[in-house]
């Protein structure tokens, strides 16, 4: 039965480690520098404060919040861009 205790008092204090780490993660600034993912310098700015890493693909930055992607539902809703093949 203690040791039922002491796993569940581990498991507690994992979690509440955790929510720590998070909440603090959750406040502190976006670097613009590197990337947060791979850690890389190697970054294509897409605005002033976005960002793509060269090295893994991600994307990011303190104002990326701002340049969302577009929704697969308004792509899908959009018409096809005019090109050669269109007949245009």
């Amino acid at each position: 039965m203690w040791l039922l205790k002491i796993a569940i008092l581990v498991a507690l204090l994992v979690i509440v480690r955790k929510a720590a780490a998070m909440h603090k993660a959750k406040n502190d600034p976006i670097a613009d520098d590197r990337c947060v993912s791979c850690d890389s310098a190697d970054l294509e700015m897409l605005t002033a404060a976005a960002y793509r890493c060269n090295a893994c693909g991600y994307e990011g930055g303190s104002g990326r919040k701002v340049t969302p992607k577009p929704s697969a539902s308004r792509l899908l809703n959009a018409p096809p861009p005019a090109g050669p093949e269109s007949g245009e």
